[in-house]
């Protein structure tokens, strides 16, 4: 379940940060702080989007952010739940997910797309983010 749910939460950040999702939130003051605060992450979910082809460092989207490595993580945290290198692998992998489908490209291709070093490195992170090896994935 909790999978299942940074899923959907990784896809809705992914399409945000592509500028097709635009969802509201509540109208309260705690929750327009935190609106504030994607507003700030936002070019890093482009940055991250931009550069899946390759490894990205934390300290890299803290740059970004305008804000210290400590503080980035901390703040990324308390807004999505997850860690920023959490966010970037379920970016990854729904990336990954999205080529599958396509049936386009192979699993070595995929892997480069990804910033992977060799398919068995793909393939054994895919495995373990969807519990299903990409040569299986339908």
């Amino acid at each position: 379940m909790k999978a299942s749910l940074l899923l959907v939460i990784a896809k809705i950040l992914e399409l945000h940060g592509q500028g097709l999702y635009h969802g509201e939130f509540l109208k309260d003051r705690k929750l327009r702080k935190i609106e504030g605060s994607l507003e700030v992450l936002q070019n890093v979910f482009s940055y991250v989007d931009e550069n899946l082809h390759r490894a990205i460092r934390v300290n890299e989207l803290a740059d970004i952010a305008g804000v210290s490595e400590k503080y980035f993580i901390s703040l990324f945290k308390k807004i999505l739940g997850i860690t920023p290198g959490q966010y970037i692998n379920q970016i990854k992998m729904n990336r990954a997910r999205d080529y599958l489908y396509e049936k386009k490209y192979t699993i070595q291709q995929i892997a480069g797309f990804l910033g992977y070093p060799d398919p068995f490195t793909f393939s054994k992170a895919f495995k373990k983010f969807y519990n299903v090896p990409p040569s299986k994935f339908e």
